[in-house]
């Protein structure tokens, strides 16, 4: 479940999808815990009584600044690793073609 990313059919999700804010009360006092984004998520489409699915894309986020956020979806210990790695390169290469000042590690 992803906050930003939904393909939804019918405007019962997108209501569910655009009116959750609406429900973070009933959502912290239902499940006794701090509000969580994808977790509201599946609560208001539960609650709408929407089927949701999952799809297998990824996704990078890039930031204002143009720098990409590193991301980790929950795969094997060596996928992460493998996309840490390609990460790391392509911003080595962003930086590079941008002309800006290569970041280093904090260690």
């Amino acid at each position: 479940m992803n906050d930003r990313l939904a393909i939804v059919k019918g405007s019962n999700a997108g209501e569910a999808i655009a009116n959750r804010l609406n429900i973070t009360e009933s959502f912290c006092q239902q499940l006794n815990e701090p509000l969580h984004a994808e977790k509201l998520l599946k609560f208001s489409l539960n609650k709408a009584g929407v089927d949701a699915r999952h799809f297998n894309q990824r996704a990078i986020r890039v930031r204002a600044n143009g720098r990409r956020a590193k991301e980790f979806f929950g795969d094997s210990l060596f996928s992460h690793i493998m996309g840490n790695i390609n990460f790391r390169i392509n911003l080595l290469k962003d930086t590079m073609e941008m002309g800006l000042p290569q970041v280093t590690s904090k260690k």
